[in-house]
């Protein structure tokens, strides 16, 4: 399976007294391995056992006590989303749901190249930001639905509502800020390397969201179709190359 995700950051402030455990888990691994933690990275031979007991005594816990996590950095300040039990991380396998997408901005994108060529895209941005795209696409969706014209993509746009109204209340949930980031993961594998560089589902699903804004329904409708066609498309890569190897 492929899976995408979709991750909330907190600033420490978030976590009380657990604030200075993250902050040590952190600063730790980020000394040890260089960085922060990354979705590509790859454990070789022992690494892992290695890294672990060597967490557990920079921590004093037991191996099994400690608590793992996502995390980045922004200048000083560490921004941690917890693994264990959490409402931090939303994956999706084989797609990426389009309410996702009206989350970001195209400059918000970022490639990402390991050291034998593969290539995925994420968004960074900014919660705050992430939260008023949410109102504003709600409000312009709102205002189409009724509409005659609109009859045709009145079913995607009720769809489309539901969808970022729940990410509203998952996002209100988070009430000191942070950053929201939005990961392709292994979807990539499934694009063509040739045609990667011109995924911009961002930019059509913002596309769609300005003609409805304007009332072309007509253009509206067939950027929609075409949006809906391409990610039918990867779907079914996913699950064939899913089908393949339960097969073998």
């Amino acid at each position: 399976m492929a899976t995408s995700t979709l991750v909330v950051y907190e600033p420490l402030i978030s976590f009380g007294e657990n604030g200075e455990y993250w902050k040590e888990y952190s600063a730790f691994y980020e000394k040890y391995w260089g960085g922060p933690t990354s979705p590509f990275g790859v454990w070789f031979g022992n690494e892992y056992e290695n890294y672990r007991t060597a967490l557990s005594e920079h921590l004093g816990m037991d191996d099994e006590n400690i608590q793992d996590c996502f995390f980045l950095k922004k200048g000083e300040d560490y921004f941690v989303a917890p693994l264990k039990d959490s409402t931090n991380v939303f994956s999706f396998e084989n797609s990426i749901p389009p309410e996702w997408f009206v989350l970001f901005d195209e400059s918000e994108r970022k490639n990402f190249y390991t050291h034998w060529g593969f290539n995925t895209i994420s968004y960074d941005a900014v919660l705050e930001d992430c939260v008023q795209r949410a109102i504003n696409t709600n409000k312009i969706i709102s205002g189409s639905i009724g509409e005659n014209s609109a009859a045709e993509i009145s079913g995607y746009l009720n769809y489309l509502r539901e969808g970022v109204d729940n990410l509203s209340v998952w996002m209100d949930s988070f009430k000191n800020g942070g950053f929201i980031i939005l990961n392709y993961g292994d979807i990539c594998t499934y694009i063509h390397l040739l045609t990667l560089s011109n995924e911009k589902s961002v930019v059509e699903i913002r596309d769609f969201i300005n003609f409805v804004e304007q009332k072309e329904f007509s253009e509206a409708e067939k950027k929609i179709r075409i949006f809906g066609q391409k990610w039918e498309e990867i779907r079914q890569n996913c699950l064939g190359e899913a089908e393949k190897e339960f097969i073998q």
